[in-house]
């Protein structure tokens, strides 16, 4: 994940779905780590998180009436959500925060594709 203070700090004019959790404001970045087998069976769940992911709301409807509350009260922090679907999944599923913007820039839109040509082309040119 990257915050959106991460993300908007170096493209303020890119377009991201963010998740307000909580005072958090996030970003996925489809990027993920394994650590054993048990771990597997979450990309199952995560299928169904993508396909929601434009719709928070629905989302957390997925997992229950309870986070959906907390959600709209705004009391579903990142650790809640985290510790919620560990529970549901029976591994451990943590967030980790990247320091780079560039790690939630997908390239499913023109817009994001020319935005990631212009990051490699500013990266290539020699200093």
């Amino acid at each position: 994940m990257a915050t959106a203070d991460t993300i908007l700090a170096e493209y303020p004019t890119t377009k991201r779905t963010f998740f307000k959790q909580g005072k958090d404001r996030v970003s996925g970045c489809n990027l993920f780590t394994i650590h054993n087998d048990k771990a597997l069976r979450l990309f199952e769940t995560w299928e169904k998180v993508e396909r929601l992911r434009k719709q928070p709301w629905k989302l957390v409807a997925e997992f229950g009436l309870w986070p959906l509350l907390q959600l709209i009260t705004g009391q579903l922090t990142l650790a809640k959500a985290f510790d919620f679907i560990s529970r549901q999944t029976g591994a451990t599923v943590k967030p980790l925060f990247l320091p780079f913007a560039e790690a939630a820039i997908d390239v499913d839109k023109p817009e994001d594709k020319e935005l990631a040509e212009d990051i490699i082309a500013k990266r290539s040119r020699p200093t």
